[in-house]
């Protein structure tokens, strides 16, 4: 085990987010996070879908524009330090998976809480 070393890419972010089954996994811990709000028992339906809308928001929020740097230590001389993991991740396939994901759990959220037919 080599400790200190650098890794052969310039930022192990990208490959981290490009890898296989990084999306299924993504997505399992969505579902799990719903069902773990949903065996709740004085938790309403909709109210579940409202906390899981919310806390994917919150969480995705800080840990893609908030936090800087990388757990990796990388040979970019230290670029990475200053930039977020959005930044890093830069215009790829897994921003534009994020980003669909974002958009369509609150529609999810509005359809399945039955929000609409409550008004």
């Amino acid at each position: 085990m080599n400790v200190g070393v650098a890794h052969s890419e310039v930022n192990p972010n990208t490959r981290v987010m490009n890898s296989r089954g990084i999306w299924l996994a993504y997505m399992l811990l969505v579902a799990v996070l719903h069902v773990v709000l949903l065996s709740i028992p004085f938790f309403s339906v909709p109210l579940v879908w409202t906390l899981t809308n919310v806390i994917h928001n919150l969480v995705m929020y800080l840990f893609l524009h908030t936090v800087k740097g990388t757990p990796f230590e990388t040979p970019d001389q230290g670029k990475a330090r200053l930039l977020t993991h959005w930044e890093q991740i830069g215009l790829r396939h897994s921003v534009h998976i994020l980003t669909q994901v974002s958009h369509h759990l609150p529609h999810c959220a509005l359809h399945l809480g039955q929000f609409l037919h409550q008004v």
